[in-house]
C-alpha cells in the first residue's frame, strides 16, 4: 500500500509504503492545480510514464489527514484486501 500526502505550499509531500515513511529527495512539491487534477500514469509535463501494474483503490481527501486518520485507512484496506 503506498500513500502520499501534501500539507501545503513550502512543504515536501510524505509518501508511505506499507505504512512506512518514504524518503523523499527534491525540493519542496507542488500541489495539483487548474482543471486537469492529478494523473496516475504521466507528469505534470504531459510526459507519459505508463502505470506497470493493477491500482485497486484510489481514496482522495479535500485536506491533510492526520497521522492517526491515515493509520485507520490503512488498517482498513489491510483487512479489506488481506494485506
Amino acid at each position: 500500500m503506498r500513500r502520499h500526502r501534501y500539507r501545503g505550499p513550502g512543504q515536501k509531500a510524505q509518501v508511505y509504503l506499507n505504512g512506512q515513511s518514504l524518503t523523499v529527495s527534491g525540493s519542496n512539491q507542488t500541489a495539483e492545480t487548474g482543471t486537469t487534477g492529478f494523473q496516475v500514469g504521466t507528469n505534470s509535463q504531459g510526459v507519459p510514464e505508463p502505470w506497470g501494474g493493477l491500482i485497486a483503490e484510489i481514496i482522495v481527501t479535500d485536506n491533510a489527514i492526520s497521522d492517526d486518520d491515515r493509520e485507520r485507512v490503512e488498517q482498513y484496506q489491510r483487512e479489506f484486501f488481506g494485506v
